[in-house]
């Protein structure tokens, strides 16, 4: 089982491989733990999970970095999370009259009185 540290490790090695110019030192990588915490409210610290996170950046919602089977956001892709999530509500689940789906109310041959 890889540990959180063996985790940064990786990730962070991965990220020093791109090239970057002297000005430019290659970006940190949170891991999905970092950015739970970062995420919870400070009364509430486990109200984001890691499990969430991780499936929103394998899901393909959120920007990330994969290194093997790893995965980990830079700062600035972190900040597009936070600029997705608060940019694309969900869509609601409203519910239909009378208990019928709309493809159950229209079909051919049903009454639409």
């Amino acid at each position: 089982m890889t540990t959180e540290i063996e985790y940064l490790d990786v990730l962070e090695a991965a990220v020093a491989d791109t090239p970057t110019t002297a000005e430019t030192p290659p970006p940190a990588i949170l891991s999905a733990a970092e950015i739970a915490r970062r995420l919870s409210p400070a009364d509430h610290p486990d109200a984001v999970t890691e499990a969430f996170v991780k499936r929103r950046m394998s899901g393909g919602r959120w920007p990330s970095v994969k290194v093997g089977r790893l995965r980990g956001m830079t700062e600035a892709q972190f900040q597009q999370a936070i600029d997705i999530e608060s940019s694309e509500p969900y869509p609601s689940k409203t519910r239909s009259a009378a208990g019928l789906s709309p493809r159950t109310r229209h079909k051919p041959g049903r009454d639409q009185s």
